[in-house]
């Protein structure tokens, strides 16, 4: 979100936009653009803003998680020496430039040319149900100053690579190539199979596959710790090393800086169950969540969890945002059809669904995509119906 600086010299006033709220937690004002305006009545001129400090062992480590090079640690270079790490490397190289060319390069030219979700700037972008997805978060909501990321995958904890023997490490990256095997194929997760994955004593968690993601598409890092949040929504930030804390909800943070270096931007995940029997016994999140005032939700492969009536309470948090991209197996679309309340768009072709959930097929869905002037197919694979050729993406604008 710009902020605009008027001079006023005849006056001899100056003044400057506040900072927009970002939730509970207490923040510096780091929500400013690339370039603030600085207008006179004859010229406007750029301001350059500086670039954001960054912290380049965690950047180093992310880079190592992602198979690229790192700067500046001989340690770290002699473990990018080693045989099975260059395996890695040319492992991940491969796989994730065919996810770019195939999947995440497609996706920001799409949002960009229908301006769906993409522009938004200074956003908080809420995605349950999400795994360790940043990667796609980010692909449609790159502007987002923050992310709030809910599964029930581990948090999990940064990996001393120094200190690992070459046994270890090895284990370490052939467990990173095993999890990454739908998301690189498919553009999801299965919970099932990160479960079992995200289970070592190394490889413990999302942490790993967010910091790779981050890392990929070109972010760096500047602080990852653990954080708690109170009954009130309020967040105290702790390291997250430190042991037997009594807090309502733990949940992992993870401060990074966009790769144009410019923007500050906060990850925060939540290994929370989300269900009706689950979610009531953290008020915490609900308020945590509704502290930031500008939402975007965003979900896809979420297995129509949402459709169920156990979901209730994620659901509100979902609606309360003001605006949502989603597929089919988000909310279901009856939610978003009342044309006083949403101004919804449907890009895509949906005609069946994949065999484990037709239970959650929407006649009502199919007919009005039926009926939509982007009734045409996407630019990329995305969804689960895409293994029957098919896929679709509801935007829904809160008037």
């Amino acid at each position: 979100m710009k902020k605009t600086l008027y001079l006023a010299i005849a006056l001899g006033l100056f003044s400057c936009g506040n900072a927009e709220s970002t939730g509970n937690e207490k923040k510096s004002d780091e929500s400013k653009s690339t370039s603030d305006t600085l207008s006179t009545t004859n010229e406007v001129v750029e301001v350059e803003k500086k670039d954001v400090p960054f912290d380049q062992d965690l950047t180093n480590i992310s880079r190592v998680i992602a198979g690229l090079p790192v700067e500046g640690d001989s340690a770290l270079i002699a473990i990018q020496e080693k045989p099975f790490y260059k395996r890695y490397k040319d492992y991940t190289d491969r796989t994730f430039s065919e996810v770019k060319s195939t999947m995440l390069d497609p996706v920001a030219g799409w949002t960009d040319s229908m301006h769906v979700g993409n522009d938004a700037e200074g956003i908080t972008c809420f995605y349950p149900l999400s795994g360790p997805d940043f990667m796609f978060a980010n692909a449609f909501y790159p502007n987002a100053k923050n992310y709030i990321l809910m599964a029930l995958e581990r948090r999990g904890s940064l990996p001393n690579f120094k200190e690992m023997t070459d046994e270890q490490l090895q284990r370490y990256f052939d467990g990173m190539i095993k999890s990454m095997k739908y998301i690189t194929t498919r553009g999801y997760f299965v919970t099932m199979h990160m479960g079992s994955d995200f289970s070592k004593s190394h490889l413990n968690g999302t942490l790993h596959m967010i910091l790779y993601m981050m890392a990929r598409t070109g972010h760096k890092i500047a602080k990852v710790e653990d954080g708690l949040i109170d009954s009130n929504g309020n967040l105290t930030r702790i390291d997250e090393n430190q042991k037997d804390i009594e807090a309502e909800t733990r949940i992992k943070t993870i401060d990074f800086v966009s790769p144009d270096g410019k923007q500050a931007k906060t990850l925060y995940f939540f290994n929370q169950n989300a269900d009706d029997e689950h979610l009531p016994d953290h008020p915490g999140i609900e308020k945590f969540i509704n502290g930031f005032e500008r939402r975007s939700a965003y979900m896809k492969a979420s297995q129509c969890a949402l459709f169920n009536p156990n979901f209730k309470k994620i659901r509100e948090l979902v609606l309360s945002c003001d605006e949502v991209i989603q597929d089919d197996s988000g909310l279901p679309y009856k939610y978003y059809s009342d044309t006083t309340e949403y101004d919804t768009y449907l890009y895509g072709t949906y005609k069946t669904v994949i065999k484990d959930l037709s239970w959650c097929y929407q006649r009502d869905l199919k007919k009005a995509i039926d009926a939509s002037e982007f009734n045409y197919p996407l630019p990329f694979k995305i969804t689960y119906n895409d293994n029957h050729g098919f896929g679709m993406i509801l935007y829904a604008i809160r008037k």
